[in-house]
């Protein structure tokens, strides 16, 4: 997404927080100071979900697809230190903006990579206590993160040593078309994975 308008806009609800805005839409908050601050609801959500994968502070191994303004790498970071964590994301120009705007935490064990989620799936060589599953194009989803493919690929690379999660944030229209989706391509991709929706 070359030539993209890229801004921050400083937090009305607090001093230290910035949104992430990517051709006029919001796409991720940050707290620069304080990065277990998640604002977004669906944020919180997902740092809930990782919450509850291992006792508090323990290290744990997360791939992020989609990095935005890495919120959830920089919460990881700040509350399980240690953790091996990856961010993909496809526009080179968001990730340049935000490393420049907020660093990546000194001396944690994580990477940002750009590159498109899919074809980052299907060559990764490690395996993952979490997947996080948050790429868009603006508002919108494209078509491939629905699919059986590549939703298998994504559960594939959970370590089947330890319980593991495929998170998926869905922003849907009423009715929950996505949503049915998202849960149609997980039960092809592997009819024994329990899915809750929250």
């Amino acid at each position: 997404m070359t030539g993209a308008r890229i801004e921050f806009e400083a937090d009305v609800f607090s001093s230290t927080g910035y949104t992430l805005v990517v051709d006029g839409a919001a796409q991720s908050h940050v707290d620069a100071i304080d990065p277990t601050h998640l604002f977004f609801e669906y944020a919180r959500r997902i740092g809930n979900a990782l919450d509850g994968l291992a006792p508090a502070g323990r290290a744990i191994r997360v791939l992020h697809l989609g990095g935005g303004g890495l919120t959830l790498l920089r919460y990881l970071a700040a509350t399980r230190p240690g953790s091996r964590q990856v961010a993909v994301d496809v526009d080179a120009d968001v990730v340049r903006a935000v490393l420049e705007r907020m660093p990546l935490p000194a001396g944690e064990p994580v990477e940002v990579r750009v590159a498109d989620a899919r074809s980052e799936v299907a060559r990764i060589g490690e395996r993952f206590d979490a997947v996080v599953l948050d790429v868009y194009r603006g508002l919108d989803a494209p078509a491939f993160v629905d699919a059986p493919e590549f939703l298998g690929s994504c559960l594939g690379l959970l370590d089947p040593a330890e319980p593991g999660i495929l998170v998926v944030n869905v922003a849907d229209a009423a009715g929950g078309p996505r949503l049915a989706a998202q849960a149609r391509g997980i039960a092809r991709a592997d009819p024994g994975a329990e899915v809750l929706a929250a």
